[in-house]
Parts: C-alpha cells; structure tokens; sequence
C-alpha cells in the first residue's frame, strides 16, 4: 500500500482546488441533515452507543482527555486546530482550562513526545445538536455542540504519523462536575436505517484514571494551514489522476465514508460526487 491510500484509510486529506487550507479532516458527525429544531442538523448516537464521551478533568489530574491520530505526508505548517464538544444544557459552554497537545506518536506508548501545547481556543457554536438515539429524540436541544479552534501559530510538523489530544478542566459540585465538555464520535447518516446511524470506527483513546484506552472509535476535528498533497483529485497519492482514484472514490462514496464529504458540509450527497468529478477533470 503507498503512503497516499495509507493515509487516506486513515484520514481525509484534502489539499488543492479550493481546499488547500484543509490539511486534515478526520471526518463529521451529522447523521440526520436539517432534522433538528431550528432547521438546524442533527448528530444522532448509535444504538448502544453513549452520546458522548468525557474530555473533562478536575484540576490537579491528567483524566480525562480524548486522543485520536493523523498523518502528515509532506511538510506542513499548521495555523489552526479545531475539535468538537457540547455541554449539557449550555448554550454558551462554561469551559476552563482547555488545553489541546501534539504529539509525535501514540501517547499511550513508552517514548513518545509533546511536540505542542495549545491554550485558550476560540469557541463557537455550530449548528449540530446532538441527541440519544431515536427518532423522538430529533428535536431536543440540550447538546449543542461547539468548536474549539487553537491557534497553532504556524507550528512545522515534518512527515510521518502523529497524534492529538484534548481536554477542558471542571470543578467538583453537588452534581458530579460542572463545565464539563463531551467528545462526539465521526458518524454519517444511514439512508436504509436512519435510527441506526453510521459509526466509523478508528483509534481514538481516552485517558482515564487507569491509562490510556482505546475506544473503537474517530472523533471529528480539522487541522487548517499549508503544505500537503499537491493534488486532491490524486486520492491514491501516486501522482497521476486516473481510474484506480475514480474508483477508490467511489468505493468511498458508496460506504458513506466521511472522506468522500468533499464540500465539508457534513452530508454525502450528489454536491460531493459533482465535487468530485471538477476535481477529476481538472487533474494535477
């Protein structure tokens, strides 16, 4: 397998035509576009599946936080990071002493390194809430989710793989801890079985007062700067435009996979398929 496809399976690398401030994207999490209150979309949670996952530690401890991986091919210079959370019943989140980390290979691992610290992100509302599982659960909005952008300050990163993770800091009350922010998992909708959402499985960890553990999942979040892949129609990264990247594209259209979300607007639709068809004709 070449490094392009490698990391490709791994996550969405788009660059070039348009996307060229995208490095990364690790995928979305709509599952029911435009069905929520407001018009606004929704992230629904699989069967079984919590609906979110804790990033939320008290002050003096490292528990908990959320990681996930990505690959860097070529040369990067990473503005901004952005990862994605709600808290319960806010619609303005109380979060504090929220810290996001770079590392240079997986932190449960012996050896490897912080390459960044990043503090004091800006937070803004989307217009995803999320919600259990359900069809009766479309129109609550107690989870509005929010981004968390970092500002990376132009931190080089050379090829090869790395990791994030992330968490905010609460404070203990009589209802456990307040200011506590929850992780959603990469998801897509499920045309067949829309109240059994798609759920992308990958490598996310969560650290908890024992270590490290692996949670079988992705978590969304978008890494923004230059450098990448030359060419974004070339998904098998051998550096020719052809049918082995037509095809790929349409294996990965097919399955509902996050990275055929050309436009980035959380749904696979004929907008992406048309997306990608400019971008095939266009070549490198």
């Amino acid at each position: 397998m070449n490094l392009g496809l490698a990391a490709l399976i791994s996550g969405s690398l788009l660059c070039s035509h348009g996307f060229a401030d995208v490095l990364w994207n690790n995928g979305g999490m709509v599952t029911h576009p435009g069905a929520g209150a407001n018009g606004f979309d929704v992230s629904m949670a699989s069967i079984g599946q919590p609906i979110g996952y804790s990033a939320t530690r008290l002050a003096g401890q490292e528990h908990f936080r959320v990681a996930d991986r990505f690959e860097v091919l070529d040369a990067w210079t990473v503005d901004s990071i952005s990862v994605y959370a709600y808290q319960t019943n806010s619609t303005t989140p109380s979060w504090s002493g929220i810290e996001l980390r770079l590392w240079d290979g997986n932190p449960a691992l012996p050896g490897s390194l912080i390459v960044g610290v990043f503090t004091h992100p800006t937070i803004a509302p989307t217009q995803i809430y999320r919600v259990s599982n359900g069809s009766g659960n479309l129109g609550n909005t107690s989870r509005l989710i929010h981004t968390m952008t970092f500002d990376a300050n132009s931190l080089a990163l050379t090829s090869g793989a790395y990791w994030l993770d992330w968490t905010v800091t609460g404070s203990a009350s009589i209802i456990g801890i307040s200011g506590s922010a929850w992780a959603t998992p990469v998801q897509s909708a499920n045309p067949l079985n829309p109240n059994q959402p798609g759920l992308v499985w990958g490598s996310t960890l969560q650290l908890d007062s024992t270590g490290w553990q692996p949670l079988g999942i992705k978590i969304p979040f978008v890494i923004r700067g230059s450098g990448g892949s030359p060419c974004a129609a070339d998904l098998t990264g051998d550096g020719v435009v052809d049918a082995d990247d037509f095809f790929l594209f349409l294996q990965l259209f097919a399955s509902g996979d996050p990275r055929a979300d050309i436009n980035e607007d959380g749904v696979i639709d004929a907008d992406d398929f048309f997306g990608y068809l400019t971008l095939f004709a266009q070549g490198c």
